[in-house]
């Protein structure tokens, strides 16, 4: 057998594959070209057939919008809710004034970082917990149920420094 002959399988076959990822990268510059030019184009078409030439421009811009929204949702799925629409609950929790100790500033982010120890020890949940304000936190829980809800107020104020 010809040793030579699989030794240029590899080298011939990375070809075709850097090949095929530049068809791709060039798919995508036409596509990208078809959604900025197209839309301009087919609307001063459109104005010119209309007789009203001094419109093109706005009825591609107009084109422009729709299709490059419909190029979005088609590319990146469904856009990402917010907790206003997809559900769940914005808890705020305040320094209690009376149990600080002569009126010492409070260290917000080892606040912060207590209440994220406490609620999400291994980090896996999606949980905003940040600042709010000089001496409240902020915790936003996304698609929670009560039972959730009321876990993670129990583990909060749970007895213990924070």
């Amino acid at each position: 057998m010809n040793t030579g002959v699989f030794s240029l399988l590899p080298v011939l076959l990375a070809q075709t594959d850097s090949q095929q990822a530049n068809s791709g990268g060039w798919l995508a510059v036409l596509i990208t070209l078809a959604v900025l030019v197209l839309p301009f184009v087919a609307g001063t078409y459109i104005a010119k057939s209309l007789r009203l030439q001094d419109y093109g421009w706005k009825i591609g811009l107009t084109l422009f919008a729709i299709t490059f929204g419909i190029s979005v949702i088609l590319a990146g799925g469904r856009p990402k809710l917010g907790i206003d629409l997809a559900g769940g609950v914005i808890l705020v929790y305040e320094v209690d004034q009376s149990k600080k100790v002569d009126d010492e500033p409070v260290d917000i982010d080892r606040l912060v970082g207590a209440v994220k120890r406490r609620v999400d020890p291994a980090g896996v949940k999606e949980l905003t917990i940040r600042p709010y304000g000089s001496e409240q936190v902020e915790v936003i829980v996304p698609e929670v149920d009560n039972a959730e809800i009321e876990l993670i107020k129990k583990k909060i104020s749970a007895s213990g420094l924070l």
